[in-house]
């Protein structure tokens, strides 16, 4: 039957409450001290009240550890585990580093995560016993908190925030500017003259008017040089013919 080593504590760093931005991670180491018998074989328990606030997101062991195991805490509990097979971690000094766990901040909240040795075993079969340890952690914008400690001591407040979304601001068109025409001023002598009548000129270009065309003037139509000769000569026939008719006359 193995037999409780007093003397050794559970040993965190940094030291007290956290606080982390959303979407950062911060780390938080584990380690014993006081372990003079060193240390064989580790189990340790991990638990988080609020996974939707605060995530384990991944571990690194000290180079040590061997079969090393990590599971994330989350709806069933999660711990961390491994032993010494290369005798590294021997008796004397008494203190050793297990591993840094890296917290992710998810939400704005408040969470807690607490880390219970299961199995802290030494280099002789006996069992380290040590106190649990309960470390606060804030995510988003904080208020620093007044105490804090370990193995959940002090109170801390917490002060959420959401940042505002920006509101797109409509960008108003100015107008075009409108020249105004210079006019040129009338005197009254001006006003008093009547205005010139229009005028109108007829264009003869057929290409212009097309087929309809208005003459200004009757033009003058040449008349015939036969028409001035047939009554003469009609006059001569009839003539002719009365001076033959007399000379048949028997009285002449």
């Amino acid at each position: 039957m193995a037999m409780p080593a007093m003397g050794a504590n559970l040993v965190i760093s940094p030291p007290g409450s956290l606080s982390i931005g959303v979407g950062q991670e911060t780390q938080l180491a584990i380690g014993i001290s006081g372990a003079t018998d060193g240390i064989s074989g580790f189990h340790i328990n991990l638990e988080v009240t609020d996974t939707d606030v605060l995530d384990v997101a991944d571990v690194a062991f000290d180079d040590w550890v061997m079969l090393e195991e990590f599971v994330s805490p989350g709806a069933d509990l999660g711990y961390i585990r491994g032993i010494d097979l290369s005798q590294m971690a021997e008796p004397g000094e008494g203190s050793f580093q297990f591993a840094v766990l890296s917290l992710a901040g998810v939400t704005n909240g408040m969470a807690t995560i607490t880390i219970t040795p299961h199995i802290l075993e030494d280099d002789f079969g006996d069992l380290y016993k040590a106190s649990a340890m309960v470390i606060p952690v804030t995510v988003g914008v904080v208020t620093p908190p007044s105490s804090g400690g370990s193995g959940g001591g002090g109170s801390f407040t917490s002060t959420p925030t959401s940042t505002p979304t920006p509101t797109a601001t409509a960008t108003a068109t100015p107008a075009p500017e409108v020249t105004p025409i210079p006019t040129t001023p009338v005197t009254a002598e001006e006003a008093e003259e009547p205005a010139p009548e229009p005028v109108i000129t007829l264009s003869t270009d057929s290409d212009q008017m097309g087929d309809e065309v208005t003459p200004t003037d009757e033009p003058d139509i040449p008349k015939s040089s036969a028409g001035l000769l047939l009554p003469i000569l009609a006059s001569l026939l009839a003539l002719m013919l009365i001076g033959s008719l007399r000379g048949r006359d028997p009285e002449n």
